[in-house]
């Protein structure tokens, strides 16, 4: 009777020593069993958030997402789940959630598990899930507007081979016998052209603002802002090398875009506008500063700058708006720096500063008030019209 007991108790610490082992075996062959998966996400009566998921297999659960979910300084992190009981497993955050929308994933002993939310967006490549806490700038990331624009790939190559790759917005019921203003907005250094699409949420922004009638219809173009030859033409491709995207001279090339776009859509040489985020900030200012009479609005969102791409005169009739969060360290002090040498210059801007990084959290808010500063609805007319 003893034996018997001891090699019970001896299989069930062996059991659970290779748990861990057994469940990835079970994965590779029944993949279904852990994809997709309930994750229960609830809004306290604090402020703060409670995700929960069910599996009484699981050996260590992680949950990663944007950092304002664990410490707000951060652009990502990670936190580990506790087994409350039985296999369910909690984590509940320790701070109060302002609302904004929330990206995370889960990752049961290693292994990345999908949620059957259908709430769901593409950073770098990786599929994400995310939800949102409601309010009124919030709310503008949903597809909420009943007249909604419409988004179409662009490609086109020059005489060189090089590959011109983006996307263009559209307003709802775009018509050629008008006129509309331009936007071009630019993505960061590790990013591309589905940047603003995906994770800065634009179209759903514009709809919303359009159909509220808070800024006129106008047309958005995010290019990628790298140039490759044809033969290289990944369509979601990045490129992490600052100094390799200056070598592909974007900026050179970029009149190109310009072009193209005036060639096909049906927009006005007025009231136009170029902005980027972070190195595209500095990419919109190059570009800005060698064609000063194209572009009467810019908009720097956190952006990484030096006096090269300070406008060239102070009478420059150029309408100036910058966005930075004070926690930003890739970006707070050179944009100190830059705001300074304004001051000197004595060109006006408008600036904002808020809390929060680097990350589309801040400049999801920064091209909404981007928007409604530089396109406004004013007596009731399109400027555009």
């Amino acid at each position: 009777m003893y034996i018997k007991s001891f090699r019970i108790n001896e299989f069930a610490i062996y059991m659970k020593k290779y748990k861990y082992i057994i469940k990835c075996l079970i994965f590779a062959f029944y993949p279904a069993v852990y994809t997709p998966a309930n994750i229960n996400i609830e809004l306290n009566h604090d402020s703060t958030i409670t995700f929960t998921y069910k599996d009484s297999l699981a050996h260590r659960v992680i949950i990663k997402g944007d950092g304002m979910l664990f410490h707000k300084k951060s652009v990502n992190g990670h936190q580990r789940m506790y087994n409350k009981s039985k296999g369910v497993w909690e984590y509940t955050t320790t701070m109060p959630i302002a609302p904004d929308l929330y990206t995370y994933q889960l990752f049961v002993d290693g292994v990345l598990i999908d949620s059957v939310d259908s709430n769901y967006l593409y950073l770098r490549n990786k599929k994400k899930n995310f939800f949102l806490i409601e309010n009124n700038q919030s709310m503008l990331y949903k597809c909420g507007a009943n007249e909604r624009g419409t988004i179409k790939h662009i490609e086109f190559l020059d005489c060189d081979s090089n590959a011109f790759i983006g996307n263009i917005y559209l307003p709802y019921q775009y018509q050629d016998t008008m006129r509309y203003p331009v936007l071009f907005l630019f993505h960061g250094i590790n990013g591309n052209h589905f940047d603003w699409i995906e994770q800065g949420r634009i179209a759903n922004i514009l709809d919303n603002l359009i159909q509220n009638r808070k800024i006129q219809p106008i047309i958005v173009v995010t290019p990628r802002c790298f140039l490759t030859k044809s033969k290289n033409n990944y369509v979601r491709s990045c490129i992490f090398n600052y100094n390799k995207i200056l070598t592909m001279q974007f900026e050179k090339h970029f009149f190109k875009w310009e072009n193209y776009i005036d060639a096909h859509y049906s927009i006005t040489h007025e009231n136009n506008a170029i902005a980027g985020l972070s190195c595209g900030a500095r990419q919109a200012a190059n570009i800005r500063n060698t064609n000063t009479n194209r572009y009467k609005y810019m908009g720097l969102l956190s952006p990484v700058l030096t006096k090269q791409q300070l406008p060239m005169r102070s009478i420059d009739t150029l309408k100036l708006w910058i966005g930075v969060g004070a926690d930003d360290w890739v970006a707070y002090g050179n944009t100190q720096r830059y705001i300074e040498n304004l001051n000197k210059m004595n060109i006006g801007y408008t600036y904002l500063e808020t809390e929060g990084g680097h990350c589309f959290m801040n400049w999801r808010k920064y091209i909404t008030y981007f928007l409604l500063w530089a396109f406004p609805i004013i007596n009731n007319k399109e400027v555009a019209k």
